[in-house]
């Protein structure tokens, strides 16, 4: 959780350029690692959203997808969290639940934060 609060202060106070990636986390063998692009955030009344670059240690490729989660999720603190290619096309769904431990939740932990700080206006 430290790690949370970590990321987005630092999201909140020093980073101001829009292409900017900051790494997030990454998988436990680190074949991949995951960044988020800095000024990507978006949210409406009923969901909210960022950009993430995936990069493969094998070079072979670099994935980038949309991130959203539903306002209702983020409250709740469990659903689901869902990744779209950059055309918002639903590749994939995962179970969410705060704090649960794997990078697609970590991932979700990020995007309700950064709605949680645009709301108190941070």
């Amino acid at each position: 959780m430290k790690t949370i609060a970590f990321i987005l202060a630092f999201f909140a106070s020093s980073v101001s350029a829009q292409d900017a990636w900051v790494y997030l986390t990454a998988t436990t063998d680190s074949s991949t690692t995951y960044s988020y692009r800095v000024g990507s955030f978006k949210q409406s009344k009923t969901e909210s959203q960022i950009i993430i670059k995936a990069e493969y240690a094998n070079g072979d490729n670099t994935d980038f997808r949309i991130v959203k989660m539903t306002e209702a999720d983020c409250k709740n603190e469990f659903g689901s969290v869902r990744f779209l290619d950059t055309s918002n096309k639903l590749l994939f769904s995962h179970s969410y639940v705060k704090s649960g431990g794997t990078i697609a939740q970590f991932i979700g932990d990020i995007v309700c934060g950064l709605r949680e700080q645009k709301q108190v206006g941070i």
